[in-house]
């Protein structure tokens, strides 16, 4: 599927991290690529992203990874074989990838910038390069949250052929999508997206670097983040969470880099049976009540963020598979243009996209408010004039035709999306 010109559309797909946390096994991921490719393929769901940590073969973010997490000899993470049984013998994700490939789906892994730091101390060979580990390796630059890996000095002798062979062993097992994480330093991602170049041109990157002063990018990167992570939570004053009311004034500061090929991300979709093994919270389903998961569908979609649900599909429930198989929804986030905020009050959201196929426009209502409220938008504010045909894509209902303003009334924490056409 294509966005426009032949640019990739929005990546849509499943991540490990908010239901199985860093436990995940090879059993649970093709438990899952084989729902997605039974139930959501067809409607441009294809992607099956491994987070953090497969490498570790007790994993818990808690604790350091043992020995330093499964390495080969050049000091690379490989899958740990009790946790992934088709990497042994040293083939590593080449068997998984070669099984999602098969049903038709895209292979994607999580990264995290720097090296092992137990590859530096034993001083393990780099790749291509007559230099050890601890001669690239900057140990003042490590992670805040995550201490696995020193950060690398590419201006020395090896560094940039560290990267090359990282980028070189995931083209070699068939990766699709690299999510790229910690990224928060301008020389190590630049790096990074020159191996990119070497390896072959629909290797996908996601960037997630995200510092107080900043948000990395780069032409590369199909998606970027933009926020902290996100979970199932309506407020979160915490410095690590963002909670869905907060979300919106961050996709409209970014909503003037939208483009083709090019998404700000707005993180997962915390959405169905989530918190299992080391997650956040306990096992349980969504905190998010029903009109806040429409809700935060409904802003995914309009602000074009990728879209990567969270929950584990094997326990997928009829209303969650509702919100991921609404084909006008997807519509609007894989093929819509200029995706723009048109206020964004303390209450009162709206949000509106054109559709490339004709003069339809696409509006997007919210109450982010605590009341009740009627929020108002005037069709000349979308280049609209007379008379509009109003369809709620939700309840895939016309709605009768409007002029020359809409005033629809919200609950709290609700939304409405409509696709209006000319008359």
């Amino acid at each position: 599927m294509c966005s426009a010109a032949g640019f990739p559309p929005p990546p849509m797909g499943w991540n490990t991290w908010d239901c199985f946390g860093s436990l995940v096994t090879e059993e649970q991921v093709k438990a899952n690529a084989d729902y997605m490719a039974e139930h959501l393929r067809p409607f441009g769901w294809d992607h099956i992203v491994i987070d953090i940590r497969w490498c570790e073969p007790r994993a818990s973010l808690q604790e350091p990874l043992t020995d330093g997490g499964t390495r080969d000899a050049f000091g690379r993470y490989q899958p740990a074989p009790n946790r992934f049984p088709s990497a042994a013998g040293g083939r590593g994700f080449r068997p998984l990838a070669d099984y999602l490939h098969r049903k038709g789906l895209k292979f994607g892994l999580h990264i995290m910038r720097g090296i092992p730091r137990r590859a530096v101390e034993l001083r393990q060979p780099v790749w291509g390069a007559t230099c050890t580990a601890d001669q690239i390796a900057d140990v003042t630059s490590v992670c805040p949250w995550n201490p696995d890996n020193y950060g690398i000095d590419v201006t020395k002798p090896g560094g940039q052929q560290y990267y090359d062979s990282l980028v070189a062993l995931y083209d070699e097992w068939g990766v699709d999508f690299i999510k790229a994480d910690d990224m928060v330093r301008q020389a190590e991602l630049d790096a990074f997206v020159r191996a990119l170049g070497r390896a072959r041109p629909d290797l996908q990157l996601s960037l997630v670097g995200v510092t107080e002063s900043a948000v990395l990018r780069s032409d590369r990167a199909v998606m970027y983040r933009i926020c902290r992570d996100v979970w199932d939570e309506w407020d979160d004053p915490s410095t690590f969470w963002m909670g869905l009311r907060e979300i919106f004034d961050v996709c409209a500061r970014f909503a003037p880099s939208i483009a083709d090929g090019s998404y700000p991300d707005a993180d997962m979709l915390p959405l169905g049976r989530i918190g299992k093994n080391d997650a956040v919270g306990e096992d349980r389903w969504t905190r998010f009540t029903r009109d806040e998961q429409v809700m935060l569908m409904s802003l995914w979609c309009i602000a074009r963020s990728p879209l990567m649900f969270g929950g584990n599909l094997c326990e997928m429930d009829e209303f969650t598979l509702s919100l991921l198989t609404n084909r006008d929804l997807l519509a609007i986030n894989q093929r819509a243009a200029n995706s723009r905020p048109l206020f964004t009050e303390q209450a009162g959201v709206a949000w509106a996209a054109d559709d490339r196929a004709g003069e339809a426009k696409y509006l997007a209502l919210f109450n982010r408010g605590d009341s009740p409220l009627t929020v108002e938008v005037g069709l000349t504010d979308l280049g609209l004039t007379g008379r509009v045909a109003v369809r709620d894509l939700w309840q895939r209902a016309d709605l009768g035709a409007h002029e020359p303003r809409l005033a629809v009334p919200l609950r709290p924490h609700s939304s409405v999306v409509y696709r209006l056409t000319p008359v």
